[in-house]
This record gives structure tokens, C-alpha cells and sequence, in this order.
């Protein structure tokens, strides 16, 4: 392989990343605004397939699900703003896997738990006064 080919094969990597990244930050901006009552950020445009561009897919050739690029607090997050109503910590560990969460943790359902009480006010994910669910905040809230 040439030098040229080396650096172009390169570059449609790095793009490949930027896009998927690009993605994951449009997605928790929309679940952040939808979270504050802002008005929704318009889509980036388009961008049309290029034939040199490897878009992602697993193994099996499937496009991952919306949570496959986040992390756990991301997509809880994107997850609660989307239900809008509390949930607890295993109906959302539920959700994530089934969304296409990248984990290798034995109890997602305690690897949720955790990082919630850990990060999750960092996302705008708040618990209610039982601590028994969480809840994505809108502005102020008193639950």
C-alpha cells in the first residue's frame, strides 16, 4: 500500500469517527432540550453515503441501536427524556441493552444503579424522593 493510500485510509477512519461522535452529541443535545423544554436544535444536514465511507455495523452487518455509542449516563438520559415518566433502575438497564448498550458488566441493572448515584446528576438525571426511580429534570423540579 502507498503512501497516499495509507493517509486516505486513515482520514475516512478518523471521519468515521467524527460522524459517529457527531451523532452521539446530537442525540444527548435533543434529549437535554427535550429534558429543559427548549426548542428542538434542527438536525444537522444529511449527509449523503460516500463510497469510500464504512458505516458502522456490528459483526453481523446490523446498524447498533441509539444507545450503542453512548455511555450509561448518556443514555439514561436519552432514554428517561424519551419515556417521561420515572423509571427504575432495572426498567432502564432493560431499555439500554435492548437499545444496543456496549457492556460487559455482569448486573447492568447494578452498573446503572451505580452510575446514577455517582454521575447522574451530571446528565440531569435525578432520583425521586423515595429513591426508588429516576427521573430526567425539567428546570426545577419538586418530585
Amino acid at each position: 500500500m502507498n503512501t497516499i493510500a495509507e493517509v486516505a485510509a486513515k482520514l475516512r477512519a478518523e471521519r468515521q469517527n467524527l460522524l459517529v461522535e457527531l451523532s452521539r452529541i446530537d442525540r444527548v443535545l435533543a434529549a437535554l432540550g427535550e429534558a429543559a423544554g427548549l426548542e428542538p436544535i434542527p438536525a444537522a444536514p444529511a449527509t449523503t453515503a460516500h463510497p469510500l465511507v464504512v458505516y458502522p455495523t456490528d459483526v453481523l452487518g446490523r446498524t447498533p441501536g441509539p444507545y450503542s455509542m453512548l455511555s450509561v449516563c448518556e443514555a439514561a438520559a436519552v432514554y428517561l427524556a424519551s419515556v417521561g415518566e420515572p423509571k427504575t433502575s432495572r426498567e432502564i438497564a432493560d431499555a439500554l441493552r435492548a437499545g444496543g448498550l456496549r457492556t460487559t458488566a455482569k448486573s447492568l441493572t447494578d452498573t446503572v444503579q451505580k452510575m446514577l448515584r455517582r454521575s447522574g446528576s451530571y446528565c440531569g438525571i435525578s432520583a425521586t424522593s423515595n429513591k426508588k426511580r429516576w427521573f430526567v429534570r425539567k428546570g426545577r423540579s419538586s418530585d
